[in-house]
């Protein structure tokens, strides 16, 4: 995802403690470096949704990226709640809102990532393992 190792994602990680602070986040980002994520993709994705007790999201330049939405409709098939994100304020979903395609969504990653700030050298279409060194 474009937003991951940014500020806005910071802020929105932020905003679902204050939320739900009695709960566990488990972030996609943390798997990237997974190899089974890289093999499986979506599928593995909507396996770590499966243990969750609720989903959080939230779209890019308003829109609902395809591996978001497909990840909204396991949530919401499984009966988990689901809740967006707007301006620090989450809201429960109950239907599945309209979202892009796998290529829109590509075509919009760059866009956000033309535009946005990132702490780290990762690209969402690679799961190489990067080193930083600091001198």
């Amino acid at each position: 995802m474009a937003t991951y190792h940014s500020p806005t994602e910071d802020r929105e990680l932020e905003a679902i403690r204050r939320a739900f602070p009695d709960h566990e986040i488990v972030n996609p980002r943390s798997y990237d470096e997974n190899k089974e994520k890289a093999t499986r993709q979506m599928e593995y994705c909507k396996d770590l949704v499966s243990t969750c007790d609720k989903l959080v999201f939230t779209r890019m330049f308003g829109r609902v990226t395809s591996g978001v939405g497909i990840e909204i409709e396991h949530a919401l098939s499984l009966g988990k709640p689901v809740f967006e994100l707007v301006n620090g304020t989450v809201k429960q979903i109950r239907r599945v809102p309209k979202y892009l395609t796998r290529e829109e969504t590509n075509d919009l990653s760059r866009q956000w990532r033309k535009q946005n700030v990132s702490y780290w050298p990762y690209r969402p279409s690679t799961y190489q393992r990067h080193t930083v060194v600091f001198e």
